[in-house]
């Protein structure tokens, strides 16, 4: 199926608060969004700690492109389409690395670090010397920009800088990636698995959906909390917070009021992580990000449009890597603060695993919802029948006074909207 304009201007309403299901489902749509979307988006590639030496490498994906992300010997980091110029096949299929040169093991075809084409077998006898390889080197993302440690990349010249891009979300962003002097460091590599069901279900639930959370993953909650440990309210559901959106460019946060990330923390993660998170961190926060972002938020979700999303406090990093419209790659990070003390580290390292990793007991739940969600949408009447995403219509405030960007309560789904919104236009702009 081909779509219109006018067909796809219908897919998502904002100012009714509905979706059209087909969005999650649709082949076509799927196709049109790797063009739309991600071909011309900014997207998140690495963390710089996983390439610090000259030549270090890390495979990744834009879309269903795959990329190798390279630091050059300059310090600059660099990356490239995983696919020679010669018949496509990959010229590196390692996860991470240090190599100075990427040889296709196809044909031979080998190009060094920074993308140029550099050796071909039998050139003098094949080719009589007459290839051109300066015309056939790797094919460059062409935009690369770093913000807090974080690479990302874009194939479109000339979209708009990161900076532009990310906008008020920065705000929101740096409670996690800024919240000490020390920066952050990616450990313990990357967690990858598949799970059947649409990658836009998972980005919007780290956008927008602070309401899950009391139901889906009451019984996990209560199951960990150690002895000792005692949550202030089981259940969430007489906590304060707001929700953030972008004002233009898909981005969402949520978070709750006050200082109960010792108990939080502690439960999901372990009580030193959230010891350490309430102490010395914490007094470290104050100094960074000022006392809002150190002491007045907390559990805080978010995702950065279209597919990088985390936990601040718990630091699980998320990549949403399409693979089809009913199927998603879910590469996870563990994200730190360089300074903190390696038992700290090492806590962060384990309770995430415990929690929100491919066997994760939070992740589970999560994974539950999202691929029975993409089940029910085989039957026909189900993907002609509209999603409501009405949570907080007409409640937004854009003028916070602690705030910056859209916000409203907590338990809304303003970010959905503006996901969607975003979304929408990028399917629509030629």
């Amino acid at each position: 199926m081909t779509w219109t304009t006018a067909e796809l201007a219908g897919l998502v309403a904002e100012s009714d608060g509905t979706v059209d299901p087909r969005i999650y489902a649709d082949r076509a749509l799927y196709d049109l969004e790797l063009e739309k979307v991600f071909a011309r988006t900014w997207l998140f590639l690495a963390h710089e700690t996983q390439i610090p030496k000259a030549h270090d490498f890390v495979n990744g994906y834009m879309g269903e492109d795959p990329v190798i992300v390279v630091r050059q010997p300059d310090g600059s980091v660099r990356a490239f389409l995983n696919q020679c110029r010669h018949r496509g096949m990959q010229v590196c299929a390692y996860d991470s690395g240090n190599a100075q040169f990427f040889s296709c093991p196809y044909h031979g075809w080998t190009y060094d670090s920074a993308g140029a084409l550099i050796s071909v077998p039998m050139e003098d006898t094949a080719y009589r010397n007459r290839l051109d390889r300066s015309r056939f080197g790797l094919v460059s993302v062409p935009r690369i920009e770093v913000y807090k440690g974080l690479v990302f990349g874009n194939w479109d010249a000339g979209a708009a800088r990161l900076s532009e891009f990310l906008g008020e979300a920065t705000w929101y962003m740096d409670t996690l990636f800024d919240r000490t002097p020390g920066g952050t460091e990616a450990i313990g590599g990357i967690h990858k698995w598949s799970i059947p069901c649409n990658w836009k279900f998972a980005a919007e639930q780290f956008a927008s959906d602070m309401y899950h959370v009391s139901l889906t993953h009451a019984g996990v909650i209560t199951a960990m909390t150690d002895e000792g440990i005692e949550l202030d309210d089981p259940n969430f559901a007489t906590r304060g917070g707001l929700q953030f959106r972008a004002a233009r460019g898909g981005h969402g946060a949520g978070f709750y009021f006050g200082n109960h990330e010792n108990a939080i923390i502690g439960a999901i993660v372990g009580r030193e992580v959230g010891e350490y998170y309430n102490g010395a961190g914490q007094q470290a926060a104050l100094g960074q990000l000022g006392d809002v972002r150190a002491r007045k938020m907390g559990s805080q979700h978010m995702t950065v449009f279209p597919n990088f999303s985390f936990l601040a406090g718990i630091n699980t990093v998320r990549i949403w890597h399409p693979r089809g419209p009913d199927r998603t790659d879910v590469w996870a990070l563990v994200i730190v603060p360089k300074d903190a003390p390696e038992h700290v580290k090492e806590g962060y390292r384990r309770g995430i695993t415990q929690t929100f990793s491919s066997s994760g007991t939070f992740e589970q739940d999560d994974g539950e919802n999202w691929t029975t969600i993409q089940r029910t949408l085989r039957g026909t009447m189900a993907r002609r029948t509209r999603f409501n995403i009405q949570m907080g219509l007409g409640r937004a405030d854009p003028n916070h006074p602690e705030f910056p960007g859209i916000t409203n309560d907590v338990y809304s789904e303003e970010a959905a909207r503006g996901f969607y919104g975003e979304w929408l236009r990028m399917m629509m702009t030629p």
